[in-house]
Formats: C-alpha cells, structure tokens, sequence
C-alpha cells in the first residue's frame, strides 16, 4: 500500500504551492534554502554558486544550463563537481547530492562580439528536515561579459590598462615581469539575490590590490518604481594613497555589500546600476572608473502566491474574501448616497428635474425614470471606467482631477450651468438635434435620451473633482490591492447610491414633484448662485489661482442682489429684514476677502492673517518678535527627495525624532489641521524638539511629486510618518489612523498628543 500512495505523495510534493514567508518552524523558501550567486571569472566563463541551508541537498543530476540569448554564445562543456552518494528516500534510488554549498564553472563559447548573455539555469533539492522537496527551480538572468580577448586588444579595457602602462614607464616606475590582470579580473563582482528586498554583491580582490570605499555608486536603472535603500558599507582599512596624494579607506582581498530595495510595483525583474575604482599597488597604477549594468530577477513580495507577480503597497494586506467585498461595496453605496447632499451633487437635481420636465408636456413615471436612468449611468460609466484605471495603477485620481488644464474647464462649465439657472438660455437638446434623433429612433421621444447621458457624464465629471478627496478614500482599498475589478465595482455602487434620490425624482415626475411656479425662479437663483460658489471653489484646487479675489466679488454682488444697499419699504415683513441683513453680511465678508487677497491668502473661511498683523505691529514697535513668530508656520518645506534625505539624515546624526507632513492645497483635512492641530499651544510646545518636515504634493504633475509620494510609499494627504531618534519609522499598533506605518486621515489635537506620548514612551 506504501508503494502505491508514494507516486502520488511525490506528485504532490512537486506540485508549486505558496509558501508563506519562513518561521523557525516552517521550511524556507525556495530562493532562501538555495541562494544562488552568479560570478563572471572572465571573458569565457560563468562561476555559478549556490548556499544550501543546514539539512538540505541539491539533486546533482537535476541541473539544467543553457544559453538563451545571443544565438552566437553556446555553453562548453560542463563538469559538475563530486557529490555525496545517498539513497533518496523518496525517489527509493540512490543519487548524487551536494550539501552545504557547490559550485559550477560555465564554459561559454562565444563567436560573437557580444558582451550581454542571457543564461538559463535550472536545478531543484529537498529539505530532509521538514521532508519536503521542492518544485524544480528555474532561473533567467542577464551578464554583462569582458570583451573577448582577440577584441580586447583594440578594446577599451585593454587600451586603458596599455595606457597606464605607458603612463607607468614615463614617471619612471620600473615594470613588473608580468602584465597587470584586466579590471574584471582584478575585481571580481558576484550577485546574490538574499530575499525580495534585498541583493547581495561581492567583490573578490587580488592581492596588492584595493578598492575606494568612497568610489561605489548604485542605483536601480528600472523599473521606475524600485529604489535603492540606504547602503551602509562595511568598515575598509585607512591608508595614504601616493596617487591621490591623500588619506583614503580601501578594501583588500573581499568586500561585501548589501543593496536593499525598496519595491512599489509588482515587477520582479531589477536593472541595477554599480560603479567602483580601484588600484594595484603590486604595478602601479588605478584602473579607471568600473560601470555595470546587471539584470537580476527577485523572488516575489512576501505575500505574493509563488509564480505570480506581487502586489506592493500592502496588496498582500487586502481582505478579499466574499464578505469583505460586500462591505466594501455597501460602504461604497452608502458614501454615494450622502453625495447626493452635497454643494457639489445638489445643483445637479434642478437641472436633470427640468430636462425630464422640460422636454414633454406629460412625462409618465416610467418614461421619467427612465430618463432619470440614463443619467445615472453616464456617471456609472465616468466613474466605473475611473475606478478600474485607480485600482489598475494604484495612483490618486488628483493626478488627473487636480490639473488645470482640467479644473479651468469645469469651472467654465460650473458658471455656464448656472448662466441657465439665471434664465440667460434654457438647458434642453437643440431642437435640430431632437428632430434628427426622433427621425432616426420614434423609441426616443423627444431626443432627450442621449442628451441626458451626457449631462450625466458631465455631472461625474464635474461630481468627481469636486468631491475627489472622498472618492479617493473610498477607493482607498482598490488602490491599495491594485485591483481594476474591486476598483470599477465600488465606484459603480458609488455611482447606484448618487444615482437613488435622481431615480426617485425622474420616477415622481408629474405627481412628486410640486407645480411650476413663481417660487421655482427664486430656488433656481439660489441654485445657480450655488453653482457660481461651486466653480470658485474648483479653481481654489490650484494652488496659484488668486481665488480670493473671486470669492470677493462674488460674496459682495450677492449681497448686494440681496437688497444690502437698498432702504427697506415700510411694511415690509421681518424676513425682509433678515434678508437684508444677511446681505451685509455678505458685502462685509467679501470686503474681508478681497483684504485678504491683497496679502496673498486663499483660504475664504480664514481670508484676514490676523497673526501676520500681529508680527508686523510687533516688528514695528517694541517687544520681542521670537513670541510672534512662535504661531507662524511649524513645518519646513522639503523641495524633493534629495533635500528630504539630507534632512532626515541630519535629524538622524543629531539624534532627533521627525515628523514628516504630506501636505496639498486641495486637501481639506490638511487645512483643517493645519488650523485646528497644528495651531493648539499644547501641540506646538510638545512639537519644539522635533524635526517638522512637509512634502508639498499639491502639484501631482510635479515631476518631484511622486519622487517624494514614494519614498514613503504614500498614495495621498493628509499622510503623516514618524521617525524617532533612531532614525526608524514608527508604526502605533491598534491605532485606527495608522495605516502600513502611516498615519492617515484627519487627526485632532488630542488624539495627536496622546500619539506623541506613546512615541516618547517607546525605547
């Protein structure tokens, strides 16, 4: 019986399954049970290394090597090293195993000046601790080779070791019986990929030789969203170099260094970028600079299922399960609902009222609906196209809806919806058009029907940079799991929940909705007054818009239309009164703005700097200036990733903590805690022995906007990442507005001092 289940047991052993990351329990990892490192010893031959863990073996006979690419390189032939003969249980034969760690000599045969090789290496082992054996691994990796010795005599290798030879007989120093090693030789680089975030590279020196510590250059040359961590070299050995004519650290004999990476796309194929120099005292001269570009492939983010390309950003974190996806999409129902009260959502109604009205005499509730229908998915196509190419790219729709390009648009729009509402030109389908579509389609009474899928395209697309901080937070799981799917399905259940009280009212057309009147014309005023509100505030989402000049006007002609500056007619009613004033209220107000907008302010609720005041009276008359400045602004712009890494590793030498701010103009919890948290005294005297440091994204076509967005893997403000004195980002476990180490949302002032108390009280 044992006999028959064991094909079976190895079937299922070889099978590929995921493997989650390894615990002292639990078998390793493929890539980390056997860790291969790949070296070019020369022009002709590949050295292939593998680390085996404790209690592991690779099968001798299960090596598979050949050329992939160029066609003119082919393999010699291959002499595999003596193993350790055993009887495999499993298999029930005897084989060859390695145990501990072997090594391969690749003969290559080239016939082509081609120096990039492409080779394919395949191998597989078992664990007799957990075992198990693993599924056949397999591997394709790119080398850059020597150029061939016949073209290395007119190479650039070869000419610039010939010239420092020549340079070497002209100052004098006698030549060495043999000729010095080419630079590949002398330096020896081998790769190793340790895990998914991490690559090993190894220098082998001969002797009399040495590299510059201050030399190395790395960096990732693609995909665009990997990045080098930062690289600590190892310690070197300090010595005056007679070249240099100064003290300098060298490495002899071997160095190591570890390269992490800091990965936020799914690719796991890496193109790294290395530079190093160095010199052979045995002969006298300094190779020059040493440039390669190497193509390694990593193992998939932890979380990822084996085979299958990663989700960065948490992906991995995302519940998916059917539960779960039904939460995600009542939510999304929901959210749309409360957008239908919206200032931006809410002028819609009048307008998609009058256009089912509008076009007929007499509109039955199922024609009405219908209408209303139509409307809503024009905005269900905008928004579920908006969510699928959101949870495809995992980047913010501000990048899209926050461009002026787009918001200048709208608000034209914006002012030409509400030119209707003030009965300058009636909204309805021209009347050419209507009669074309009716020839064509007696279904379409009236025409109206496209004509109201594309107001309700419009609508979405005007909905949509209005309310985007919302749809992105709504969105905020699709972008995160990078989903297309997830991310189309709960902006259609966005768009169902906005598109309820619009059916309800196409539905109600005739018998729900009340009779044209008199007091219609002043709704439709105060409608289009709201609209003329709505397109000022799109134009606050760029930043250098003067919008308080704007806001000005606008607050000062309505109060005038309100009967500010009239006298009030005896007898007239107290709500005339109260009408009256209100529009002094609103004349003073846009007096406040305009004031406001002579200093360079933008915010309508806050027009006056009243603080900027106080620092000049200070500035002017006696007494310290220092307490004024104390409510001035706390955080320091950082102006891209270079000067937020010069900051971050001065707070971090100086052994303070750090707080970094991802701030936009269009984001309103930020302004809200910039007014509420951030000006608290008891927060700005907590705040005094931290580095304050914000990241202005407000521009996401900045070309240092996602540089600095993805540094700390942050898809949008308000963000916020803590650094202690260590220079280690904190993470608060159970806090609900801590996200992947992140803090996330709106913070109030007490919620924000009792974070810094669990951040003092950490070692």
């Amino acid at each position: 019986m044992t006999k028959r289940l064991l094909p079976a047991l190895l079937l299922l052993l070889l099978v590929p399954v995921p493997v989650p990351a390894a615990g002292p329990d639990e078998p390793p990892m493929p890539e980390e049970a056997f860790r291969l490192s790949l070296e070019v010893v020369d022009a002709a031959t590949v050295r292939a290394r593998w680390t085996i863990v404790d209690e592991a073996y690779l099968y001798q006979d299960k090596f598979k090597f050949r050329v992939a690419a160029p066609e003119g390189v082919r393999l010699g032939q291959i002499t595999l090293p003596p193993g350790k003969k055993k009887h495999d249980e499993i298999l029930g034969k005897d084989i060859v195993a390695y145990y501990r760690e072997v090594t391969v000599d690749l003969p290559l045969v080239r016939t082509v000046p081609d120096r990039t090789v492409k080779l394919y290496l395949e191998y597989q082992g078992c664990s007799e601790r957990f075992g198990i054996c693993y599924p056949p691994i397999k591997k394709t990796v790119t080398l850059e080779l020597p150029p061939l010795p016949a073209a290395a005599g007119a190479g650039e290798s070869k000419g610039v070791v010939a010239a420092l030879s020549r340079l070497r007989e002209t100052v004098g120093v006698p030549a060495p019986a043999d000729e010095p090693p080419m630079p590949e030789e002398a330096f020896r680089l081998s790769l190793e990929v340790v895990d998914a975030a991490t690559v090993r590279a190894r220098w082998t020196i001969v002797d009399e030789a040495y590299l510059y510590q201050d030399k190395f250059k790395f960096r990732v040359a693609a995909p665009e969203g990997v990045r080098l961590g930062e690289v600590k070299l190892p310690p070197g050995k300090r010595k005056y170099d007679e070249i240099l004519e100064k003290e300098i650290v060298a490495y002899y004999h071997e160095v190591t260094v570890d390269l992490p990476l800091v990965r936020t796309v799914p690719d796991r194929t890496v193109k790294l970028y290395l530079e190093y120099q160095g010199c052979s005292e045995r002969f006298g001269i300094c190779y020059p600079p040493i440039k390669k570009t190497v193509t390694l492939e990593l193992p998939p983010l932890p979380g990822a299922e084996t085979g299958e390309s990663a989700a960065p950003d948490g992906a991995g974190q995302v519940d998916r399960s059917a539960l779960a996806v039904l939460g995600y999409l009542i939510a999304g129902f929901f959210i749309g609902l409360s957008l239908t009260f919206t200032p931006c959502v809410l002028p819609m109604l009048p307008i998609i009222s009058s256009v089912i009205i509008g076009q007929q005499e007499k509109v039955t509730r199922l024609r009405g609906g219908l209408l209303a229908g139509t409307y809503v998915l024009g905005t269900a196509v905008v928004w579920t196209a908006a969510g699928v190419m959101a949870g495809k790219s995992g980047q913010q729709l501000q990048a899209y809806l926050t461009h002026p390009w787009v918001l200048i648009p709208i608000a034209v729009i914006l002012f030409l919806l509400a030119l209707a509402m003030f009965g300058l030109y009636t909204l309805q389908v021209p009347a050419a058009i209507q009669s074309r579509l009716q020839e064509k389609s007696m279904r379409i009474r009236g025409g109206t029907f496209p004509g109201v899928f594309l107001l309700g395209v419009l609508a979405s697309a005007i909905a949509g940079a209005c309310v985007s901080p919302i749809l992105l937070s709504n969105l905020g799981v699709a972008i995160q799991a990078r989903d297309p799917v997830l991310g189309g399905a709960i902006m259609l259940a966005t768009a169902a929940g906005m598109g309820v009280p619009v059916i309800l009212l196409g539905m109600g057309a005739g018998w729900l909705l009340p009779k044209a009147g008199p007091w219609m014309d002043t709704v439709k005023y105060a409608f289009g007054v709201i609209l003329i509100g709505l397109a000022i505030y799109v134009l606050s989402l760029i930043g250098w818009f003067p919008v308080l000049y704007l806001w000005g006007v606008f607050l000062m002609v309505t109060g005038i239309y309100m009967g500010a500056l009239e006298p009030v007619p005896e007898g007239a009613s107290r709500w005339r009164f109260l009408w009256k004033g209100l529009g002094l209220v609103l004349v003073f107000w846009g007096a406040l703005a305009l004031l406001g907008a002579l200093q360079g302010n933008r915010n309508i609720l806050h027009p006056l700097d009243l603080e900027r005041g106080t620092v000049m009276m200070q500035a002017a008359g006696p007494g310290p200036a220092g307490e004024a400045a104390e409510a001035g602004h706390l955080f320091t712009r950082v102006a891209d990733v270079d000067d937020l890494k010069a900051r971050l590793a001065e707070a971090k030498a100086a052994g303070r903590p750090v707080i970094v701010d991802y701030y936009a103009d269009w984001c309103t919890d930020c302004i809200r805690m910039e007014e509420s948290t951030f000006k608290d005294p008891r927060v700005r005297a907590r705040l005094k022995d931290f580095v304050l440091l914000q990241a202005d994204v407000t521009d996401q076509y900045d070309p240092r906007t996602q540089p600095l967005k993805q540094f700390f893997n942050v898809f949008g403000p308000p963000a916020m990442i803590f650094i202690d004195r260590q220079g280690r980002q904190v993470s608060f476990e159970g806090e609900r507005a801590f996200r992947n180490g992140i803090l996330v949302g709106y913070v109030g002032p007490d919620d924000f001092l009792r974070l810094l108390d669990k951040m003092e009280a950490r070692p």
